[in-house]
């Protein structure tokens, strides 16, 4: 019965075809840059942001082990 159906459906019918996403295709081209930039180091040590094993947690974990470092030597800082 399901035959019969679709041969009476025409082939220009959007209705026989299921929509594509191409957000799977974005996120591959960006997962390609990411390790581009990670395999030839354009990234610094100091960035956070779209770098494995690091995350704003370790961002903010350097920043805080930074302060404390500079207060205990005695070193005026300022934080905005």
């Amino acid at each position: 019965m399901l035959l019969l159906f679709l041969r009476k459906v025409k082939k220009c019918s959007p209705s026989i075809y299921r929509p594509i996403s191409l957000t799977v295709n974005i996120y591959k081209v960006i997962d390609k840059i990411i390790e581009h930039r990670e395999k030839h180091t354009l990234v610094r040590d100091s960035q956070h942001g779209f770098v494995r094993n690091k995350s704003c947690s370790t961002n903010l974990l350097v920043f805080v082990e930074e302060v404390a470092n500079c207060l205990d030597s005695g070193y005026p800082i300022d934080v905005i």
